[in-house]
């Protein structure tokens, strides 16, 4: 049987997701991301040659989609 975290469960998983340290790489792209930090310097701080390989790692909000949909909309309806 395999070991049992109090926090996690069997397997390391919260809530049916599956922890592993992985995990953490993925946190901290979408952490940079919702701070603001710019795209190039995340992409060099995760050895990624494409922006499109780090956007996959972005698992961003619902409320930080909103927000930046919002601000890149905003001059387009600036006039209605």
């Amino acid at each position: 049987m395999p070991p049992t975290c109090p926090q996690t469960g069997p397997r390391g998983r919260r809530n049916g997701v599956l922890l592993v340290p992985h995990s953490i790489r993925h946190s901290y792209v979408t952490h940079l991301t919702e701070d603001g930090i710019d795209r190039r310097f995340i992409q060099q701080q995760v050895g990624h040659d494409c922006d499109s390989s780090t956007a996959i790692y972005t698992h961003v909000s619902n409320d930080f989609m909103n927000t930046a949909l919002s601000k890149a909309l905003a001059p387009a309806f600036a006039g209605v």
